[in-house]
Order: C-alpha cells, then sequence, then structure tokens
C-alpha cells in the first residue's frame, strides 16, 4: 500500500472513530466519575484487529493484529493509530 494509501485510511479511520466515540462519550457522560482503567475494546478495521483503551473521557486506538498491507507499511502490534485525548468538535445530542 503506497504512503498516500495509508494517510487515506488513517483519515477515515480516525474520521470512524472519531464519530463512535463522540457517541459513546455523549451516551456515557454521567460515568465519568468511574475509577480504575475499563478493559479494551476489540474493533474491526479494514482487516485490522484493533483495541480502544477508553480512561475518562480519553480515547487510544491501537493495532492488535494489524493486516498484511499495514504490517508492510511498518504498523505492529501495540503501535498506537488513535490518541483523543477528550476534545470532541460538537456536542452531545
Amino acid at each position: 500500500m503506497s504512503r498516500t494509501g495509508v494517510a487515506v485510511a488513517v483519515i477515515v479511520l480516525s474520521a470512524t472513530v472519531a464519530a463512535a466515540l463522540q457517541v459513546e462519550y455523549c451516551s456515557s457522560a454521567q460515568a465519568q466519575t468511574q475509577t480504575g482503567s475499563p478493559e479494551p475494546t476489540i474493533w474491526d478495521h479494514n482487516g485490522s484487529e484493533m483495541y480502544l483503551v477508553a480512561n475518562g473521557s480519553s480515547r487510544e486506538v491501537y493495532y492488535q493484529k494489524p493486516r498484511a498491507g499495514m504490517l508492510e507499511a511498518g504498523a505492529r502490534a501495540g503501535s498506537l493509530l488513535f490518541r483523543n485525548k477528550g476534545l470532541f468538535i460538537g456536542g452531545c445530542r
């Protein structure tokens, strides 16, 4: 996969994850007082197995099992793909 293809894939995944996280964030806004780190959730994205780590309003997405094309592009198990520090554009609906 070319660098351009990887960049497009990252942008698409980032937008998808951001939208999904906003829904999750908005639906659990009252749960922000939770203590400890919740268990990561597993996601499938274009053949790569990812895991989402949620901590308060912060979210991080890591590769668990990158697909072959992403391995060729340099992704490895545990590679960080996306980090959100809890800032969302727009509000909860």
